[in-house]
């Protein structure tokens, strides 16, 4: 029998809202139901692909099997929240930067071709679950997504740069809940003086200063008077 001429991949994307930091946002069914759709946050690390590459990881150890995610880290365009502004900002005016890609059925990377249309249906399959993300400005459940074909030939292909494997021993741990970050103050609200300050502490130590002169000068007179 002929051996097909696709593999299947799973989109998977891990990116933040403007005010939470990284989380899955979208992984694997078979990770979602194993419980271990967040070690794609934990590995893919990194700075903003150059263009024409993505990253190749192997993971083994895991109660899903062995994997391998293929990935790239991008600057999230406005468009994919329908925004005006070119690219997405946090609260601080930080890039809002994407983790996206898919991990990929083919256990050594050997014979594998990813093209820029790969990364495009991978972003496609997970752009409903970012807006909902942006919307809710909050940590939302993990989005399970379902595998596409992907061709092992092109004539556009990227450059695949292979990274350590990883291997994991024992299931990992599921991440403890985070804080949320502290919101932004509102833009009337005024804050209350710090004394730390030196400005504040100066004019402190002058009102006193000014009650101690007209406390003494009272005295003055009230002795005066007596006498």
């Amino acid at each position: 029998m002929p051996r097909s001429t696709t593999i299947r991949a799973w989109p998977f994307l891990v990116s933040t809202d403007a005010t939470h930091g990284f989380t899955t946002v979208v992984a694997p069914q078979f990770m979602v139901e194993a419980g271990v759709a967040d070690v794609l946050r934990n590995v893919t690390d990194g700075e903003v692909t150059p263009p024409g590459m993505a990253y190749l990881l192997p993971v083994t150890g895991l109660p899903t099997g062995a994997l391998l995610i293929a990935y790239r880290i991008s600057v999230a365009p406005g468009a994919l929240v329908d925004s005006q502004d070119e690219i997405l900002y946090d609260y601080q005016g930080r890039r809002i930067l994407l983790v996206e890609g898919m991990v990929v059925e083919a256990l050594d990377g050997a014979d594998l071709a990813l093209t820029e249309e790969d990364f495009r249906q991978a972003r496609e399959a997970c752009r409903a679950a970012f807006r909902r993300l942006w919307a809710a400005n909050d940590e939302l459940p993990v989005q399970p997504s379902t595998a596409f074909g992907v061709s092992k030939g092109g004539e556009t292909r990227l450059q695949l740069v292979r990274r350590a494997a990883l291997h994991f021993t024992g299931t990992p741990a599921c991440r403890p809940p985070q804080a949320p970050s502290p919101a932004p103050p509102a833009k009337n609200e005024a804050s209350p003086p710090s004394l730390t300050d030196p400005h504040n502490l100066l004019m402190l130590l002058f009102v006193l200063g000014g009650i101690a002169s007209f406390l003494l000068l009272a005295m003055r007179l009230l002795s005066r008077r007596i006498i």
